[in-house]
């Protein structure tokens, strides 16, 4: 994130001008906060928590799962409205995160019987 800072400042300050001059208004102070806290800190911790205690291609479904959560609560809170591209862009992500799971289980148990027969 603090790479990702200088090219933010080197592109954001002359094009949308000082951060410090602009109008920061107490949703925008709370929205900063909650997503430095809750979006990035929290986020980062439970991620790592969960790599050292998951398989990593476990843990890595968790990035494919997020744009569905983020689309579904998009329209609980904001009312927005799902497409079909939209409805076929989520359907494709659970179908691959399905395929990923069915996978592995298929090749647990596929271990499970072969360690059976020594």
């Amino acid at each position: 994130m603090l790479f990702g800072l200088i090219p933010l400042l080197l592109i954001g300050v002359p094009l949308e001008g000082n951060p410090l001059r602009l109008h920061w208004t107490r949703m925008a102070v709370v929205a900063l906060f909650y997503l430095a806290i809750v979006g990035s800190v929290v986020a980062f911790l439970l991620y790592y928590w969960l790599v050292q205690h998951m398989d990593v291609t476990k843990t890595m479904l968790v990035a494919l799962v997020t744009p569905v959560v983020a689309v579904l609560l998009g329209m609980v809170v904001l009312n927005e409205k799902l497409n079909w591209r939209t409805f076929a862009g989520g359907a494709l992500i659970i179908s691959g995160i399905g395929l990923i799971v069915l996978r592995r289980a298929k090749r647990s148990g596929a271990t499970i019987v072969a360690g059976g027969l020594d």
